[in-house]
C-alpha cells in the first residue's frame, strides 16, 4: 500500500525520526556545533602541548634557552611577535576573526530565528497549532456524530422511530399469543 503524505501519522513519524537523529546525532556520525567547538578546543590544546613539550623539535626555545643565548635584536624580535599576536587577539574583529563567544551568540541567534520559522508558519513544517489540532477533533467529532445519526444501524444502534416500530409488534405479538 503506498504512503500518502496526507495520512495523518506520517507528521508525526517524520518528527520521530528526526528526534531520533537530534537526539543522538553520534549515533548517525553527525555532530553539533558543540562537538565541533569542544573538538577544535581539544585539538588546539593537544597542538599547543606538542609544541611546549617539545620545543626544540619546531626549532623553538624557552625563555631561559633565550636568555642564556639571546641577543637584544632577537629579544626585540620576540618582544615585537608577541605584540603582534596580542594586537590581532584583543581586536580580533579588526582582523575579520571572531572569537568563540562571537560564534556561539550568533548560532544561538541563528537557532532563535529557525524557531521562529517553524512557529510563524508551522504548517510549512507539517505542524499544527493547538487551535488547529482543537478544531479538526471537533470537525472530525461533527462528521463521525452525523454519521452516525444518519445510519445508526452500522453502529449497532436504532432510531426512536424503529424502536418503537418494533415494541409495536412485539406487544402485538404477546397479545396475539394470549
Amino acid at each position: 500500500m503506498p504512503v500518502h503524505f496526507s495520512d495523518q501519522r506520517f507528521p508525526r513519524v517524520r518528527a520521530a525520526g528526526q528526534t531520533d537523529v537530534t537526539g543522538d546525532p553520534a549515533t548517525y556520525s553527525l555532530y553539533t556545533p558543540n562537538d565541533l567547538v569542544t573538538a577544535a578546543f581539544t585539538a588546539r590544546a593537544l597542538g599547543e602541548n606538542d609544541v611546549t613539550s617539545d620545543p626544540a623539535t619546531y626549532n623553538l626555545y624557552t625563555a631561559a634557552q633565550l636568555a642564556d643565548t639571546a641577543t637584544a635584536t632577537e629579544v626585540q624580535l620576540v618582544s615585537a611577535l608577541t605584540t603582534g599576536q596580542t594586537d590581532v587577539t584583543s581586536d580580533p574583529v579588526s582582523y575579520s576573526l571572531y572569537t568563540a563567544s562571537d560564534v556561539t551568540s550568533a548560532e544561538a541567534i541563528a537557532r532563535t530565528a529557525g524557531q521562529n520559522d517553524v512557529t510563524s508558519d508551522p504548517a510549512t513544517y507539517s505542524l499544527y497549532t493547538s487551535n488547529e489540532l482543537v478544531t479538526a477533533a471537533f470537525t472530525a467529532r461533527a462528521i463521525e456524530k452525523s454519521d452516525i445519526i444518519n445510519n445508526p444501524t452500522i453502529h449497532g444502534l436504532t432510531t426512536i422511530s424503529s424502536y418503537q416500530c418494533i415494541q409495536s409488534f412485539l406487544n402485538l405479538c404477546i397479545s396475539y399469543t394470549r
